[in-house]
């Protein structure tokens, strides 16, 4: 396929990373590359100023072998304080002071439907990238032990997947899809 933008102006293009340098900033200062050996497994949070990391559970094991990166510097004395499995969750410390923890907006609505949001992205030890992206769902509660959030069944066969089921629940059925339509 044709390609509709150039590349500067793609989401990951120079100029639009350019436009999120202040954010960059933040993440370069509040974010952790977490690391086994020379292999980048996950990203970490600073939540607070005295070294605890909030990371992804599953994507770091156990805390043996890490080396967590906040802005260049790295940090080899990782210790997992908790482990929250329902959430997927994991509270690192290292030896640290005057870190930057990220300001947790508890306090404000749920964002709506077309507003720009900034997460962690692709990065080095080195220097962190932004990784932009624009709210494209209605918010909805998700179970922390699992379960449908879609909230279909469907059957497939012939090619085709036919709806079989609709939670009243489910965000598929606050979207209008019923019981035999078919996913194209």
């Amino acid at each position: 396929p044709a390609q509709t933008l150039e590349t500067t102006f793609r989401t990951n293009g120079q100029t639009v990373q350019s436009a999120f340098e202040s954010v960059r900033a933040v993440l370069q200062t509040s974010s952790a590359v977490i690391q086994r050996g020379r292999d980048e497994i996950a990203y970490g949070t600073v939540v607070s100023e005295d070294g605890f990391i909030l990371t992804k559970a599953s994507e770091i094991g156990d805390a043996i072998g890490l080396t967590v990166t906040i802005d260049t510097k790295p940090y080899k004395d990782v210790k997992m304080v908790a482990v929250d499995p329902a959430w997927d969750v994991a509270l690192l410390k290292i030896p640290a002071t005057g870190l930057v923890p990220v300001k947790l907006a508890v306090d404000l609505p749920d964002p709506e439907r077309g507003t720009w949001v900034v997460a962690n992205g692709a990065t080095s030890r080195a220097k962190r990238r932004p990784q932009v992206g624009i709210i494209a769902a209605n918010a909805r509660e998700i179970l922390p032990a699992g379960g449908a959030v879609l909230g279909v069944s469907f059957n497939d066969e012939e090619k085709k997947l036919t709806i079989t089921e609709v939670d009243e629940k489910g965000g598929a059925a606050a979207a209008g899809v019923q019981k035999g339509d078919v996913v194209v």
